[in-house]
């Protein structure tokens, strides 16, 4: 696994790193923010516990994740020499130093979470950037044509409010089921606000899914914009 980027990118509600390996990843600036490097932020993470690493293996389940609001972006991106980028977020917290091999061990996509950074393929394809669709150029989709509609949250989420149709494959499952799904079919992919349904269109494009596309906004949006029956939630 390379800790090298090629490529540094900052998107509206995430930052894209490509790394030298090929592997690309997209850190939701909200996830970012949880996961700042400095100590005051790894203390509240270890719930007070004096730790000898900053971070918690991924999926380890006495971590505290620390409350952002999912508008979080950062006001500026530093390079910190060639080893490191700053981050100072719009909350006010500007201390955090990013290191890229911190950087790389953190990448939430599903190929790199459920396997805790282990290793990645040295000739992975490129992802290129996730093609996102509002809600009506959406409905007008369903209005037209039969698609395939991905539901990326948790089942208690889906009991909650779901779109018609949809079908429910959480993120961390996705790397096991995505042979469920066809590469030519044309998918929309959904989650809450459109965080996670980022990293699953990522994923499948980086699998061979050429037709995949993320709802802007996620199903909030949708209930706001298109269906105001739906059940929305925190």
């Amino acid at each position: 696994m390379t800790k090298t980027p090629k490529l540094l990118k900052k998107h509206p509600n995430a930052f894209q790193i490509e790394w030298k390996d090929a592997h690309v990843s997209w850190y939701p600036y909200p996830y970012l923010r949880q996961m700042c490097p400095c100590a005051e932020c790894a203390i509240i993470r270890h719930k007070g516990r004096d730790v000898h690493s900053l971070f918690a293996p991924q999926g380890d389940g006495d971590m505290t994740l620390i409350e952002v609001s999912d508008a979080i972006a950062p006001l500026d991106i530093q390079l910190v020499g060639r080893y490191a980028l700053q981050f100072n977020w719009d909350d006010g917290h500007g201390s955090g130093i990013y290191p890229f091999e911190v950087l790389r061990e953190i990448c939430p996509c599903p190929e790199c979470a459920p396997l805790s950074a282990v290793e990645t393929e040295e000739d992975m394809q490129t992802t290129q950037a996730p093609t996102e669709i509002s809600p009506s150029e959406l409905k007008q989709l369903l209005d037209e044509n039969p698609l395939v509609l991905l539901d990326v949250r948790e089942p208690s989420e889906y009991d909650i409010a779901h779109i018609a149709g949809a079908i429910l494959i959480p993120l961390n499952d996705l790397p096991q089921k995505m042979d469920s799904l066809q590469p030519e079919q044309e998918i929309v992919v959904y989650c809450h606000h459109g965080q996670r349904s980022m990293y699953a269109v990522s994923y499948l494009q980086q699998n061979g899914f050429q037709n995949v596309k993320n709802l802007q906004g996620g199903i909030d949006r949708w209930a706001v914009e298109i269906d105001s029956t739906l059940n929305r939630y925190g």
